[in-house]
């Protein structure tokens, strides 16, 4: 693509990612759950975090 090394190293370096994208659900036995942010439907983690509240 034309793109160096040294500019993909940079661009790494430089990026922050998202803010917002996942969401903390639960932690249990030294687990960290979470689930993507703003999401209104059912997954397989607001499945779990349903699984985990009962």
């Amino acid at each position: 693509m034309g793109v160096g090394d040294r500019a993909i190293a940079e661009a790494a370096r430089a990026y922050r990612g998202k803010k917002h994208v996942l969401e903390f659900v639960a932690e249990r036995s030294g687990i960290a759950f979470y689930k993507p942010a703003r999401t209104r439907r059912s997954t397989p983690s607001a499945l779990s975090r349903t699984a985990l509240s009962s």
